[in-house]
């Protein structure tokens, strides 16, 4: 038996998924037995967690409840040893004179990201391999051929083989094609749209053979084809039954309505309808971000691109919140403990060992201030932006210590998220807008996820320079 879930945004898809692997154990399947795979460590994380809590199963109970990437290191038996990482890209980079970045960006267990050229070719070296494309090929796909050289990738992609091969190494992709098949009753495969044309390779090659396949995702969300997915893989599924969710608890009905209008501009897709939540919501577009104001409720602050992250950061500064920047919190977490070791002090209270030095680091160097005096006036060495920033803050009332309430970041970086408020960006770069023009359907899958991360209000903003996406 072979099913297709196919689940729009808010329909409940990893909750059905979960109901169906606990309805599986539940009729005596062997947990052992059962493969629980998903995109994203969270979701599989979930349903072992689910699992362990209603049938008492120990984490060694559930030994497939994981990514493909781990489910192929841990059917290899590997170590972290055996796997490529930053210190064997330092030696590789000092061979050919490469600069890598020291910290990589990746998307879940998919391909790293970075600043630096190396990181660009590193980039290059997993998208050819996560869809079976050759250099050429890739690099025609992907580069701009005047910051990059051709010569110089091909010579990377040798190195990097023959450097694995002499150290006995393997990294993510020579993961998927070593694993050998598994022997599985119930196999069950989440964001399944995100997926590689490796991965769905390796997904058919090593469970394929299981008595009951499940599949779940939404093509209309897949918006990781610039990282190697491959919606062909998912759109053309053979023998499965297809079930579709068919009521969001998420999108209310006047976002349901702009996104459903996105979403039919889209050429090849599974056809599905789904019902609004019972909210009616609210839609309003501006003609600038600081137009909407953001001093109260959760909020997401999106853009298309990276580069435009900078604006909404100004945006929320100006209007005194605490905000969160692709997950870095905007306040500076060493300053908040000086500052409430100063006024700890300033109370009378004996301090620690450890915020002593908290207050040492920012304390003028050339005087020791008067203790009674209030923190932004004694820790000087606190840049002067960032004591107006939460002195700000602190006189509307927001909290320098809890969680940010304001999320700045890509639409890429929140897939899968929601919150009330969104506000959202319509620009594009320059590069984006080409490759919407040949290629129009990406650039709908990601503005159509954008607005369906907000349950209760959207602020739609226009274009702020020469290219926007038309809502």
């Amino acid at each position: 038996m072979r099913r297709l879930i196919l689940g729009p945004p808010g329909t409940g898809k990893t909750t059905y998924l979960i109901n169906i692997m606990e309805e599986e154990i539940g009729r005596g399947v062997d947990p052992r037995r059962i493969a629980f795979l998903s995109f994203t460590r969270k979701a599989a994380q979930e349903a072992r967690d689910r699992a362990q809590a209603a049938f008492g199963f120990s984490k060694a109970d559930l030994p497939y409840f994981r990514t493909l990437h781990s489910l192929a290191f841990h059917r290899l038996g590997l170590r972290k040893d055996d796997v490529f990482g930053p210190k064997n890209l330092v030696e590789i980079g000092d061979l050919l004179g490469l600069s890598f970045s020291t910290r990589q960006s990746q998307v879940e267990e998919g391909l790293p990201t970075g600043v630096h050229r190396g990181d660009r070719y590193l980039f290059l070296d997993g998208y050819a391999r996560a869809r079976r494309l050759s250099a050429d090929d890739a690099w025609r796909t992907l580069t701009d051929t005047e910051e990059l050289n051709l010569w110089e990738f091909e010579r990377f992609r040798l190195t990097l083989e023959k450097f694995k091969r002499v150290r006995h190494l393997v990294d993510f992709a020579d993961m998927l094609d070593l694993c050998p098949p598994l022997d599985a009753d119930v196999v069950i495969l989440d964001e399944a749209q995100d997926c590689s044309t490796a991965q769905w390779e390796m997904f058919w090659r090593v469970l394929g053979s299981a008595k009951r396949i499940y599949v779940a995702g939404d093509d209309d969300q897949a918006i990781y084809a610039w990282a190697g997915a491959d919606i062909h893989g998912f759109q053309r599924l053979q023998g499965f039954d297809i079930h579709r969710l068919s009521k969001s608890h998420r999108v209310s009905k006047s976002i349901h309505r702009l996104a459903d209008g996105i979403v039919r501009r889209i050429s090849s897709r599974y056809d599905k309808d789904y019902l609004p939540s019972e909210e009616e919501g609210m839609v309003k577009f501006h003609r600038q971000p600081e137009c909407v104001d953001i001093t109260s409720g959760e909020w997401m602050l999106l853009a298309r691109n990276s580069y435009h992250l900078s604006q909404l950061v100004e945006m929320a500064k100006y209007q005194g919140v605490p905000y969160t920047v692709r997950g870095v919190s905007g306040v500076n977490g060493k300053h908040i403990k000086a500052v409430l070791a100063w006024e700890k002090r300033r109370r009378g209270q004996i301090l620690s060992l450890e915020e002593e030095g908290a207050i040492s680091e920012f304390l003028p160097r050339d005087r020791d201030p008067d203790r009674n005096l209030i923190w932004h006036e004694a820790l000087t060495r606190i840049p002067l932006a960032e004591r107006e920033a939460y002195i700000s803050m602190l006189k509307r009332g927001e909290s320098l210590t809890k969680p940010p309430r304001v999320n700045i970041n890509t639409i890429h970086a929140v897939k899968g998220g929601e919150v009330d408020n969104v506000l959202l960006l319509t620009d594009m770069t320059y590069r984006t807008a080409e490759g919407y023009a040949v290629n129009p359907d990406n650039e709908h899958r990601v503005f159509y996820v954008g607005v369906t991360r907000a349950k209760k209000s959207l602020h739609i903003i226009e274009p702020q320079e020469n290219a926007g996406y038309p809502m």
